[in-house]
């Protein structure tokens, strides 16, 4: 047997007994993970989001919607959108920037899950300096070879745009912009 970190796995993914029973877990996971990045202080500003891919429905994401603080988000709170930007479960608004960029890897990458995007001062600073994330710790090691580093578009503001934002990582697991 040949070790490597790609054999690491600390559990095995849960399993249910139906698709509601998944989704409240999904929820559940979505909310408390925007309550750890109010905390750690990774939501800097109104508009960072965290979207996750609907278990049921490959077409439809749930995302945290605008003005309500990361550090307070519920299950209650998320919002179910299409790919088309509507609103089909929750109360809005969303932020339109973040629809555009998460449904285009929602659709370039049905492998991707779940997504994050945030401003948090620390990851905007280093994003400032265009460069991938250097291996110095075991934690950063998670991302060696594995990142890509978005430099165009700068600004998304519209589908072609987004898809273009997409296209920047086609086979990573992160990305920076």
């Amino acid at each position: 047997m040949t070790l490597s970190t790609e054999q690491f796995r600390t559990r095995s993914p849960p399993r249910f007994n139906s698709k509601a029973d998944e989704r409240a877990h999904v929820l559940h996971r979505l909310a408390g993970t925007c309550r750890i990045f109010g905390l750690r202080g990774y939501s800097t500003g109104l508009l960072g989001h965290l979207t996750v891919r609907d278990p049921e429905f490959a077409d439809r994401f749930w995302v945290n919607p605008v003005g309500v603080p990361m550090s307070r988000i519920g299950v209650s709170d998320q919002v179910q959108v299409s790919h088309q930007g509507e609103i089909l479960y929750g109360k809005g608004p969303v932020n339109p920037a973040g629809l555009l960029l998460h449904t285009a890897v929602h659709q370039a990458r049905p492998d991707v899950t779940a997504m994050c995007h945030s401003h948090a001062i620390h990851g905007s600073t280093w994003a400032a300096l265009g460069r991938v994330l250097d291996p110095i710790t075991q934690d950063a090691s998670v991302f060696y070879e594995r990142q890509a580093l978005i430099t165009e578009p700068r600004v998304v503001r519209d589908a072609a745009g987004a898809a273009a934002f997409a296209a920047g990582f086609p086979t990573r697991r992160s990305g920076m912009s």
